[in-house]
């Protein structure tokens, strides 16, 4: 329905559209592009269009760790050998612990050239820092404690973590799909009553993205272990998983 009446409207206007200054074409060439290309729907006489969400709360079950490596000095080459050095190490240490190549993503490279005043000579020292960042994933979460205690005996790195989360790709998303579109006629026939009519049937269901939110517990302190002075212990939490949907009801 909108696409035919910006098709007509252009048509019927099209001599008054050519005769219009360069930016105001442009406005309306925008706002017709939109409603041409969007894919909006309208909604018809005699139907409606309902939200409906469906939450759940998983338990979490796996835990990420970025670890941070930094390194500066006045030659860019061997900044980036001794990065790469301290990389090939961790990783040394992160597969004695029983990790795997899958368990390990690199997420951030960088190097950069700076300043730095050095105020007894009065002079600016052309200074390059590079490093690296590193996300650690682990499937089993019984092994956070001693990951943790390993990251904490290391020197020259700095880490962030655990965040816990839940095995997002064990979530049944069909019943979750099922339950938010019940919500929706749930609604639909509320709203429907309100008006003096009731739900005819379904005519169109769009899954709308999904959100993930963890409920996160105490995180161990990095400069001591797990269940000494430094470290605190871990709570797991849960993760609240929603999916919505926009369902398009028939009324009458």
């Amino acid at each position: 329905m909108l696409k035919k009446k910006a098709i007509a409207l252009y048509k019927k206007y099209k001599k008054e559209f050519l005769d219009l200054s360069p930016k105001a074409r442009y406005i309306i060439y925008v706002a017709l592009t939109f409603l041409l290309f969007s894919g909006l729907k309208s909604v018809r006489k005699g139907e409606i269009d309902v939200i409906g969400t469906y939450s759940i709360y998983e338990q979490n079950t796996q835990a990420t760790f970025i670890i941070s490596i930094t390194e500066e000095g006045t030659e860019k080459d061997l900044v980036i050998e001794n990065v790469n050095k301290k990389g090939d190490k961790l990783k040394v240490v992160l597969f004695e612990s029983g990790l795997e190549e899958k368990d390990l993503k690199t997420i951030n490279n960088f190097i950069f050239e700076r300043s730095q005043n050095q105020a007894v000579r009065f002079q600016d020292t052309k200074i390059w820092e590079g490093g690296t960042s590193i996300e650690v994933k682990l499937t089993d979460i019984n092994k956070v404690n001693e990951l943790s205690n390993t990251l904490s005996d290391l020197s020259s790195i700095e880490v962030y973590g655990p965040t816990y989360t839940a095995d997002l790709d064990s979530v049944d998303e069909g019943a979750l799909l099922v339950k938010a579109t019940k919500d929706a006629k749930k609604k639909a026939v509320k709203l429907a009553g309100s008006q003096g009519k009731r739900v005819i049937r379904i005519l169109s269901i769009e899954e709308l993205s999904n959100s993930s939110t963890g409920v996160f517990g105490e995180v161990l302190g990095m400069g001591g272990h797990y269940g000494e002075s430094g470290g605190t212990k871990h709570l797991q939490g849960t993760t609240k998983i929603t999916k919505s949907v926009r369902v398009r009801f028939v009324i009458r």
